[in-house]
């Protein structure tokens, strides 16, 4: 039976039983799909194609987004390297400025600190005319002042230091800081902490007899002065043969207080002088010849951990031979003064001219051992040129 729909060739027949062109047929079918179509929303109409369902992203945009201004970091800092390493030169200024800008504050930080110690507020404060022999409560006040301390030196004489009229007593005041005489290490140890503590403080004053002068330096570098003995004007110190105590008495006997030290010049506050330097060697010498004794006030004695390693304390008291000053140039005049510096006796001896008087070891130091109680009074006057 013949299908109706198909011609006798194959070709496809309209409702009419007539042949259909196939281009015709084809434009036919389009156009009922077309019309179909139009009545179909966009997203339906294209989700089921083959070539629009097989496209999608592999990526979330968010991610491509991150990953460009990830390349774009590494882009600026490749180049900024490659600049680097082409013109290295325009970058090391800057790098060493900014080196020597840190180098400088830390050096006025640490030079601040330093600034900050008992030394670098040590003053000048002089003994006379009040005190003529008084050098030793003098230096004691220049330290206590530079800790801080509102006080005279009369304050210390009259209200911690000792007298002994009788001058056998090493542990008072030989004399009396008003007319003439001396002490040494124990009585200013004493009257320091004994100052110290009426005061609420709890630093201590330590007797280092023995300490060797350099030790005494890097303990003043470090920021303590020292008051050590030595001799008035820097003279070759003069002995009487007289021993009180351990000591033995020398009749230009003096305390002066050591802050530091310049080169071969040590700083020193004189009480008879103010602020001078002296002449690292000769000085030296004259602090051992009188014995290497000192005296400095600390917080504690771990304070002087790595500054101090000898041995120190009123027996190791030892006085050098004189003979270690030869071959050393002892100065030839006092600061602000004409006269000749190293007198031959008591420095109050001088006349007009600069020429020294002679005077005895008896009549310029104190009495003999054998001075009794009767003769106290006088001793006392008779040795009132004594200078400390």
């Amino acid at each position: 039976m013949r299908n109706e729909r198909y011609g006798r060739h194959g070709q496809r027949n309209d409702d009419s039983g007539r042949p259909r062109h196939a281009a015709r047929d084809m434009r036919d079918d389009y156009a009922d799909e077309g019309r179909h179509a139009s009545h179909t929303p966009r997203r339906e109409r294209y989700s089921d194609s083959p070539s629009l369902r097989s496209f999608q992203l592999p990526f979330p945009p968010l991610f491509l987004l991150a990953a460009a201004i990830v390349a774009l970091l590494l882009i600026f800092a490749v180049g900024s390297f490659a600049c680097s390493l082409v013109q290295p030169h325009e970058n090391q200024p800057a790098e060493e400025t900014a080196m020597e800008e840190t180098t400088s504050s830390e050096t006025e930080s640490s030079s601040q600190e330093q600034a900050d110690t008992v030394a670098s507020h040590v003053q000048e404060l002089l003994q006379l005319p009040e005190l003529p022999s008084g050098c030793e409560p003098t230096s004691l006040t220049i330290v206590l002042r530079a800790m801080g301390y509102d006080m005279n030196a009369e304050d210390i004489i009259d209200s911690y230091i000792p007298l002994d009229a009788t001058w056998t007593d090493s542990t008072s005041f030989l004399g009396d800081p008003y007319e003439g005489g001396g002490c040494f290490p124990p009585v200013i140890v004493n009257a320091a902490n004994d100052f110290l503590s009426d005061h609420g403080s709890t630093t201590t004053a330590m007797d280092i007899t023995g300490a060797t002068f350099d030790e005494v330096l890097a303990i003043a570098d470090s920021g303590t002065p020292v008051m050590l003995w030595t001799t008035m004007y820097q003279e070759e110190p003069s002995f009487s043969g007289q021993e009180i105590g351990p000591y033995e008495w020398y009749v230009n006997e003096h305390c002066v207080v050591v802050y530091g030290s310049e080169g071969d010049k040590v700083l020193v506050s004189d009480p008879l002088d103010g602020l001078v330097e002296r002449d690292r060697a000769y000085f030296s010498a004259l602090f051992e010849t009188c014995g290497s004794m000192a005296v400095v006030i600390v917080d504690s004695e771990s304070s002087l951990d790595g500054l101090l390693t000898s041995q120190v304390g009123p027996e190791q008291l030892e006085y050098a031979d004189l003979d270690i000053l030869d071959g050393l140039t002892p100065p030839e005049e006092r600061p602000g003064e004409e006269g000749p510096r190293n007198f031959g006796g008591s420095p109050h001896d001088v006349d007009d001219e600069g020429s020294t008087s002679s005077q005895s070891d008896e009549s310029s130091s104190p009495q003999s051992d054998t001075l009794t109680s009767s003769q106290s009074d006088s001793s006392a006057s008779s040795s009132s040129s004594a200078e400390a």
